[in-house]
């Protein structure tokens, strides 16, 4: 399954979840967890329940969520390779020149 880019509290939000059942949070904690599972909701991996009047009322994954979960279990955020790629690019073109420059300047 393909990475998501998640938030630490999109994370956080994930493995509790995962570990408990969504209409257990107490109130503060839907009001910290709220706009994670908005996030989550979009994404795919969450499923929240919502009042006009509390807001969030429950939560819970969906099966993308847990099947994500199962196939990242650390849920780790997805590697830019293009970042990698440019910062490999300059640190070679930097040993390149100084490479050369040893050759110009102890000729």
């Amino acid at each position: 399954m393909e990475r998501v880019r998640l938030t630490k509290e999109e994370r956080r939000v994930l493995r509790w979840l995962q570990r408990n059942d969504g209409s257990k949070l107490k109130q503060i904690e839907k009001l910290a967890f709220a706009p994670a599972v908005r996030s989550l909701e979009q994404k795919g991996l969450v499923r929240g329940f919502w009042s006009e009047e509390v807001g969030l009322v429950d939560a819970a994954l969906t099966e993308s969520g847990e099947t994500y979960i199962f196939f990242n279990p650390r849920l780790q955020n997805p590697i830019n390779w293009n970042k990698v790629t440019a910062i490999a690019a300059c640190i070679s073109a930097l040993a390149f020149a100084l490479f050369i420059t040893r050759f110009v300047i102890f000729k």
